[in-house]
């Protein structure tokens, strides 16, 4: 367990605390993942939906679904097509995309796969002949290492738009019981239980970074404690949406969900 660090009744605590928990709101919620068993060994019937409770968390804990429609269309690549010009067909940011589409490499992107433009209302054609201005990234930036891996296990669902719905971390599939470790040295914003993700531990990194771990069997960390990179945390669990054990991981910067992958070694 990290030493306690800061003042609880600081007023400035809520603002670091709240943009986190309020865009965690966007979690589809895991019940929908791959992951096929229990610690019982049979499977168990995940809830269609769930709502972020504020009861015995906060004042400022988020309400809502726990479920966000991803609003965009689908861009199916044609021959000849680069992430790039079809980003800035659609005026949408290359590195938002690439990471919503889980698109590490911009030379394997085969024509006819079809990759999820966020915001976009409706398809539209990519013309190999026009001129763009020189503003806007032409590389994808990967932070590989940045985070280590808070558990080892199988990844049983990616970051990215489900049937359109958001993902907004990776699910990890654990043993229950397994030590959850933290990702990178911080200082615990939030310790508790969110209705759908359960027990729920969120971490204040440098650099406007927050990692988020839900689902967990019990967390060993209060509010306010300061953590290193790698120190125990909690425990993998089945709380909350769930459909048996695992770790929802999330990498967030200024409250925005950012694809694990992009951060992990």
């Amino acid at each position: 367990m990290g030493q306690k660090a800061g003042n609880e009744n600081d007023p400035m605590r809520k603002w670091v605390i709240f943009p986190v928990l309020l865009a965690i709101v966007a979690h589809t919620g895991c019940g929908k993942s791959t992951i096929r068993s229990s610690s019982s060994g049979s499977p168990k019937k995940a809830p269609t939906s769930h709502t972020l409770s504020t009861k015995r968390t906060s004042s400022y804990a988020p309400k809502g679904s726990g479920w966000k429609r991803a609003r965009g269309v689908y861009h199916r690549v044609k021959p000849g097509e680069t992430l790039w010009r079809i980003c800035k067909t659609y005026g949408v940011d290359m590195q938002e995309v690439a990471e919503i589409n889980d698109i590490s490499d911009l030379s394997k992107i085969p024509a006819g796969r079809r990759i999820f433009i966020p915001g976009a209302k409706r398809v539209l054609k990519v013309d190999p002949k026009r001129v763009f201005g020189s503003k806007g990234r032409k590389k994808i930036s990967l932070q590989k290492g940045k985070f280590l891996w808070p558990v080892r296990g199988e990844i049983s669902s990616r970051f990215g738009v489900r049937d359109k719905r958001m993902h907004n971390g990776i699910d990890i599939r654990a043993s229950k019981g397994r030590s959850v470790r933290a990702a990178q040295a911080g200082r615990v914003t939030y310790a508790g239980s969110l209705r759908g993700y359960g027990k729920i531990v969120v971490i204040q990194h440098a650099d406007d970074y927050s990692t988020v771990y839900a689902h967990l069997g019990r967390f060993s960390v209060k509010r306010g404690h300061s953590v290193k990179k790698g120190a125990v945390i909690g425990r993998v669990g089945d709380s909350g949406n769930a459909s048996g054990p695992h770790l929802h991981f999330e990498v967030r910067l200024r409250g925005r969900p950012r694809n694990p992958m992009f951060y992990l070694p």
